[in-house]
């Protein structure tokens, strides 16, 4: 529960900087622009890193996950591709069982986007199929021991993501997803890094 009050604390601080700074925008978000020397290209490709706390609808408990999701721009329309897992233990300290649970969702995923970037933020809406796969506790018999099931089968991914710029092509910030399916569906909040591909060169003096 922490790591949520924590990325809430981020989330509030990454929108009123936000507010805060004078925002440059770029002529033309489709056309190469100069800035502190650099040459940028407006909604170039990004990459992002997450980590953060989920909720499994179906254990009605909160775990921790990892997100890494590579997103694209293919002529006027955007697509994202990428990985998340979560589980209910692997953040935590202790012995092998403990820190290996043999609960986990895996989620791998392809999804199509709208973005709106502008020189200091930018926000994205992602949806799409996915495939999952994993083991989630299934009942206690009654000799009380626990039976867990597998499970591969299709789903449905959502993910919303502002991000703070600290520089045009780094950022910070907040991401709300979903993950959606049979037997192990969750929703959930991270803090992630955003890396750009949008520098493509310098000026030369």
């Amino acid at each position: 529960m922490k790591i949520i009050y924590y990325i809430f604390n981020v989330l509030f601080l990454i929108l009123l900087s936000s507010n805060i700074v004078v925002s440059q925008e770029q002529p033309n978000p489709d056309e190469e622009f100069v800035y502190d020397n650099k040459i940028y290209k407006p909604n170039s490709s990004w990459l992002s890193l997450g980590v953060g706390n989920s909720y499994d609808f179906n254990q009605k408990q909160f775990e921790q996950s990892i997100n890494f999701d590579v997103h694209i721009r293919i002529k006027k329309m955007f697509f994202s591709t990428g990985y998340h897992t979560s589980s209910d233990a692997f953040f935590y300290s202790g012995s092998v069982q403990q820190v290996h649970s043999i609960q986990a969702l895996n989620d791998m995923h392809l999804c199509a986007g709208l973005r709106k970037e502008k020189f200091k933020s930018n926000i994205s809406v992602f949806a799409g199929p996915s495939y999952v796969y994993g083991t989630t506790y299934d009942f206690t018999d009654s000799l009380n021991v626990d039976w867990y099931r597998n499970f591969k089968n299709p789903g449905f991914y959502v993910s919303v993501q502002y991000t703070y710029k600290i520089f045009y092509d780094l950022g910070i910030g907040a991401s709300l997803y979903s993950s959606i399916n049979k037997y192990y569906s969750v929703v959930g909040l991270q803090l992630h890094l955003y890396f750009s591909n949008a520098l493509k060169g310098k000026l030369n003096n």
